[in-house]
């Protein structure tokens, strides 16, 4: 399905009061990429509350509904004491109104009929654990617990393009001829084949790359963007792209499972136990005014939150309180 279809489809489902939140916040941004889709949205939501009726019908008849719409027409007008049958096509005002009433039907039919027969997206959602998805192309993701990816059925064949909320990463195999896009809300990457992660959220979008080179672009308009070659990373907030190099190893730590830290920052090492457990560890006020200087070695493989923090106790000697929704650290 090309994306013209795929954003039809979505359309279908929005009038019907069926599409997903982020099929929904799709639908938006692509509304706000140009004037013409927007025209094009005020056009077919026209004719879907025009023809709500036919909407819920369970078969479309087109031919029976063109010769119904004839007949209305052919009705209404007899009602007039000087109508004449075979005037409705030889006075040009009626003409013209019943080829709009035609054209439009046909419109209405041929929306609902190509929508109802188009082929649905691919969504794969991580829940509470990570997923390995093998593309058709014999791309690979891994999206990461609690993201989600889309996909069209088509994918592969006229098209490689990908829909991320949230948080994956991709080895992606060459094709000079097929490009391969990943859209969030924020960006668009675009890569021939190489090896790099994307972390997406609410505020910002993050590309990490470890083979290959990437095209990283702002949604909205694509001539702002950065081309980035592995070993770099770059972070897109708002419009404003920030590039360095990749120093922090455990940006991949989600997929590996292991943390390592060498003469490490104890800010930086809370820091980063935060994002790999999504918890929310705090340093008390003393600790925290001296974070930056504090140096810690530790390395964590595949273990759990509780492990860690009993380690951190074990060897540093600081202090691990529970508070509410928060730990401290003290």
């Amino acid at each position: 399905m090309k994306r013209k279809e795929y954003i039809e489809a979505i359309m279908y489902r929005h009038f019907s009061k069926e599409a997903s939140a982020t099929e929904e916040a799709e639908l938006a941004l692509w509304i706000d990429e140009d004037p013409a889709n927007r025209q094009e949205y005020d056009a077919l939501m026209k004719i879907w509350n025009e023809s709500a009726r036919l909407s819920q019908a369970e078969d479309f008849d087109q031919s029976s509904a063109w010769l119904s719409v004839e007949n209305k027409i052919l009705s209404s007008a007899a009602s007039n004491s000087n109508f004449k049958r075979r005037a409705i096509f030889s006075r040009p005002f009626s003409i013209a109104a019943t080829i709009t009433a035609l054209c439009l039907l046909a419109s209405i039919s041929y929306y609902l009929i190509s929508v109802r027969h188009s082929s649905s997206p691919i969504i794969i959602t991580a829940t509470t654990e990570n997923r390995q998805v093998h593309l058709p192309d014999g791309s690979v993701m891994i999206v990461r617990a609690g993201s989600e990816v889309g996909y069209d059925e088509g994918f592969s064949k006229s098209n490689r393009n990908i829909r991320l909320s949230g948080e994956a990463f991709f080895d992606v195999v060459h094709n000079e001829n097929l490009k391969f896009r990943i859209q969030t809300s924020h960006a668009v990457i675009e890569v021939v084949g190489t090896s790099f992660m994307i972390n997406s959220s609410d505020d910002s979008d993050q590309v990490f790359v470890t083979r290959g080179r990437v095209k990283f672009g702002e949604a909205k308009n694509e001539a702002n963007m950065v081309i980035l070659s592995a070993g770099q990373r770059a972070s897109l907030i708002g419009k404003v792209f920030e590039r360095d190099t990749i120093e922090n190893t455990n940006y991949l730590s989600w997929k590996s499972g292991v943390l390592i830290f060498e003469g490490v920052s104890l800010k930086n090492m809370v820091k980063d136990i935060n994002s790999h457990y999504h918890a929310n560890i705090v340093l008390s006020d003393s600790l925290s005014a001296k974070s930056d200087t504090i140096k810690v070695n530790f390395r964590f493989e595949k273990n759990s939150l509780p492990e860690v923090l009993d380690e951190i106790q074990l060897t540093t000697g600081l202090k691990v309180e529970k508070k509410n929704d928060s730990i401290l650290l003290h």
